[in-house]
């Protein structure tokens, strides 16, 4: 199992999880899981053991092509979760040793009718990663291969402008990156 074979197709949930709660399709659900349980295992073995460059390069890939359910995602290898602020989700436990830090950042739309106060879209605008060691630049570029892009240095903080993607800029340190996102490639996976 390497970083370009692994099966994502359980980031990418169809019908939407949002879809299966307002239709209570409850077994087709189920189903969906079931059929992509193995990808998901896999993935997450992968992400627990594979070096920090690996782990940068398929979290990046992730996010490449298509919006993926970032919840989903954050749980195949963080626990514990705290909510600082309604809009903002900080993990608090990894099941690496090399994450000091993983935060998201939330868009919580409107109450869309006030007798279903939780039928409200919501999706990661920024998603932030901060590492206990230094990474270089090489491994954001190999991973962003096949897409267009600009980079431009600011400080300390290289900024790449991506084309096309749900990726709209990533915010690279030495030891951290920040993913924020293109609202017009978002997933509404879910509702609040």
């Amino acid at each position: 199992m390497n970083k370009n074979n692994l099966d994502l197709k359980f980031l990418y949930q169809e019908p939407l999880v949002r879809d299966y709660d307002v239709m209570g399709i409850d077994l087709e659900q189920r189903a969906w899981d079931k059929k992509h349980e193995k990808g998901e295992e896999k993935f997450r073995n992968f992400v627990k053991k594979c070096s920090l460059k690996d782990f940068i390069h398929t979290y990046i890939r992730v996010f490449k092509d298509k919006f993926p359910n970032g919840s989903r995602l954050a749980f195949s290898f963080c626990g514990n979760v705290s909510y600082p602020e309604e809009n903002i989700k900080e993990f608090k436990e990894f099941d690496r040793s090399d994450i000091k830090s993983y935060v998201t950042e939330k868009y919580i739309g409107p109450i869309k009718n006030e007798f279903d106060p939780g039928n409200r879209d919501v999706y990661e605008t920024k998603i932030n990663i901060e590492f206990k060691k230094v990474f270089s630049l090489e491994t954001v570029d190999k991973a962003l291969e096949g897409l267009s892009y600009t980079k431009n240095r600011e400080n300390d903080i290289t900024v790449y402008e991506v084309e096309d993607s749900p990726i709209k800029t990533l915010e690279v340190t030495d030891t951290s990156f920040s993913i924020n996102i293109n609202e017009d490639k978002v997933v509404l996976y879910y509702k609040l």
